[in-house]
């Protein structure tokens, strides 16, 4: 038996803070937390309209279809 959940708007709500907390709390090893924390920090969008561009920091969502 197969058992699949869909969870509306897990990947972009959740913060990488809380990711990583669960990580260690779950007794994830220090090394991938570090390497997990560092594949989504500092991450940037870019929004234009018309001429006019702004970059947003991200502060949550996971990347969708990534190798998180």
């Amino acid at each position: 038996m197969n058992v699949f959940i869909n969870i509306e708007g897990a990947f972009n709500n959740t913060y990488y803070d809380t990711m990583c907390h669960a990580l260690v709390r779950h007794g994830g090893d220090y090394t991938i937390v570090v390497w997990i924390r560092a594949t989504l920090e500092g991450r940037v969008a870019v929004t234009t309209l018309n001429d006019f561009s702004q970059p947003l920091s991200i502060f949550r969502c996971s990347p969708q279809g990534g190798v998180l």
